[in-house]
């Protein structure tokens, strides 16, 4: 290795001079593309270099050859142990039967449904924090937005492309209105203020910085740029399929127009290339409900194929137009070329070049948009500085910084498993702190069925398992123990009620005198160094979906419990149900249903849906960046030495006394 680069650099700087910038660029990397450099190709040769060895030495000194042939035999290996290696890890793996899938798929369309109905020009596009359903039927929209809310709205559109749920046009436009939105809002050392008007796009005091909401905010923009950028080499078309099948199963009372489109799709693999889609689009939605979610994505699918893939539209069944690669197979880059191919093939009917000529000037609208996407993303994130959120005696991450009195807050982020770890993570990986702040959080531990689970502030679902949206846990880890080891607990605090399991932060049943719901922190006491309030009981579903991650089995028993209990909505899963006994439970049900939905909740769902049924997309996006990557071994942390076991709290058989209401407020 270092002959081959002190050969060319001596070759290229005093002989050619030509090829002085070599280098594999960081758009290069992102992409996956390979690129076999002579001395990958050298080491190819390897094999074959060792059987010449042996030979060698079985012709020089044969008495030698049975000391050679181990390290022979692990130098020939080379190349397969360095993939064993650097294979992903997966000390988890769940199979999804047909109708588990579906279901799941199920959950993930009614929660995106969120983001598409309440993302509106009012809001400049934004989401707002909250979405209230009220008795009469209509919705109270709280028009704020935190930049937890702002970067899982951007991260909830990429789980809608990945799932099939928008075509990449929409994706681009809408994705680019919110981030030029973002980019125009007046901001502190990069920092998005932690509250802000949707329609004004006001600061809304106190006017404080968040280290936790701003940790947020920089893992999606992380994802969010790798993500785009892998947009340009994704194949486009099989998601849509899939996408379309979850919105016209969705109904109760499926329409002629969604059994038309099931039917089609059941049948697509029976059909050649391209048919089924010719077929869905045939199919009238002129009469169809305005409202209709499935009528919505056929108009967007034949706009999308009509305006960037014309070959494939019925307009034009009947000129002969045939590229050669699959369609399963087209991606924005591979449809560019397409187009340019058949607009230059053999004299063709005029609207049809036309047609196709119009079409790649599109894709290369496109494809500079998704790079202006990935540039706007990492400009954000480079421009955001946690220097000044840092502690400089404790070495730790404040809580936040207020911008009026310019000082920070006087609390500081001390465990590690924290919502705060994201934030603490990515504050290395820039550069902004060192590596010390990550090891100062305190990582106290308790047994929990034999294994030792760190300790969190609250007990909370959201404490544990936010992080792991977007970082990677590793077998034989601190946190690969602590997150299935939180999980536990919190099944096991409610075993005895025999209720849905999953505890964190929620809105509860008690309101504001304008009606709004309240908010709290509720936890797991046997996790929690602050226990929450005496007797409450709120059992919130988004919980139960983060920890798909760790626990997908009973994760999705769970869920299925939930939905038969009437808890899934046309927006997801509902925000909580209230178990507290001081609560006035309605229609003899032992709780009451905080009908709304919240915006961070109903993002961390969809997240973690998405990861679940493709493969872990916001953790691979995450871990392309190369300053994660570099930063990525804290996250190998072995076990350390628990505290004693201390017996599981129990829940009462609802006999707990009732919680104070001016705690939980």
């Amino acid at each position: 290795l270092m002959a081959d680069a002190i050969f060319r650099s001596l070759i290229r700087s005093f002989v050619t001079g030509r090829r002085l910038l070599e280098w594999e660029t960081a758009a290069e990397a992102e992409s996956g593309a390979q690129r076999q450099t002579p001395v990958e190709m050298t080491m190819r040769m390897v094999p074959l270099l060792c059987v010449a060895v042996a030979l060698l030495v079985w012709a020089v000194r044969p008495l030698s050859l049975p000391w050679a042939l181990p390290i022979l035999f692990l130098w020939a290996m080379t190349q397969p142990i360095t993939r064993w290696l650097n294979r992903p890890t997966h000390d988890l793996e769940i199979h999804l039967s047909g109708s588990e899938e579906q279901f799941l798929r199920q959950v993930a369309w009614r929660t995106w449904r969120y983001f598409a109905r309440f993302s509106t020009e009012a809001g400049h596009f934004l989401i707002p924090d909250n979405v209230q359903l009220e008795e009469d039927g209509s919705f109270r929209e709280a028009m704020r937005l935190s930049p937890t809310n702002a970067g899982l709205q951007l991260n909830a559109r990429q789980a809608a492309i990945t799932l099939g749920y928008l075509t990449l046009p929409e994706y681009i436009e809408q994705t680019l209105i919110n981030l030029q939105t973002l980019d125009r809002i007046p901001k502190w050392r990069g920092h998005l203020l932690n509250w802000f008007h949707t329609d004004t796009l006001e600061p809304i005091r106190p006017f404080i910085v968040s280290s936790v909401d701003s940790g947020n905010f920089l893992a999606s923009l992380c994802s969010l740029r790798t993500g785009t950028l892998e947009l340009e080499n994704t194949p486009l078309l099989p998601p849509l399929a899939a996408g379309l099948a979850d919105a016209a199963c969705v109904a109760k009372k499926p329409s002629d127009l969604d059994k038309k489109v099931t039917a089609i799709l059941r049948e697509q693999d029976r059909h050649p290339s391209g048919q089924w889609l010719r077929s869905v689009l045939a199919l009238p939605v002129a009469g169809q409900d305005a409202n209709s979610p499935l009528a919505d994505r056929l108009k967007a699918l034949d706009r999308f194929i009509g305006d960037y893939l014309p070959w494939l539209h019925p307009k034009f069944s009947q000129t002969e137009l045939s590229p050669a690669a699959k369609l399963e197979d087209f991606t924005p880059k591979t449809a560019l070329e397409a187009c340019r191919a058949l607009s230059t093939a053999p004299p063709q009917d005029a609207a049809a070049t036309a047609a196709l000529r119009d079409a790649a000037q599109r894709w290369e609208s496109l494809l500079e948009q998704l790079d202006a996407i990935a540039q706007i993303a990492e400009r954000m994130f480079r421009d955001t500085d946690y220097k000044p959120l840092v502690d400089p005696y404790r070495r730790l991450l404040t809580i936040g910084y207020n911008t009026e009195t310019d000082a920070p807050l006087n609390s500081c982020y001390d465990l590690l498993a924290s919502e705060a770890r994201t934030a603490m993570f990515l504050a290395v990986a820039k550069g902004d702190v060192l590596q010390e702040t990550w090891f100062k959080a305190g990582r106290k531990t308790r047994v929990i069925e034999g294994v030792p689970v760190m300790l969190s502030w609250s007990g909370t679902m959201f404490e544990y398992m936010m992080p792991a949206l977007w970082m990677q846990t590793y077998p034989g880890t601190l946190l690969a123990q602590s997150l299935p080891g939180a999980v536990t607990a919190q099944r096991m605090y409610v075993a005895r009620q025999k209720i849905p399991w999953g505890i964190s932060e929620a809105g509860y049943s008690q309101r504001d005198p304008k009606g709004n719901y309240h908010y709290h922190a509720f936890g797991v006491p046997t996790l929690a160094l602050n226990p929450p309030p005496e007797g409450a009981l709120v059992i919130a579903p988004y919980a139960t979906l983060l920890a798909l991650s760790a626990d997908p089995v009973h994760a999705l028993q769970n869920m299925r419990r939930m939905e038969k209990m009437g808890w899934l909505a046309e927006f997801g899963f509902y925000e909580a149900a209230d178990y507290s006994r001081d609560r006035e439970p309605l229609n003899k049900q032992p709780y009451v249903l905080v009908k709304s939905w919240m915006a961070h909740h109903q993002g961390m769902s969809l997240l973690a849906l998405t990861n679940l049924l493709a493969d872990n997309p916001f953790q691979r996006w995450f871990h392309a960046d190369p300053r994660v990557r570099a930063t990525e071994m804290l996250l190998h942390e072995k076990p350390i030495e628990a505290m004693p076991p201390e017996p599981m709290p129990k829940v009462p058989a609802m006999t707990f006394p009732a919680a104070n209401p001016a705690s939980a407020n």
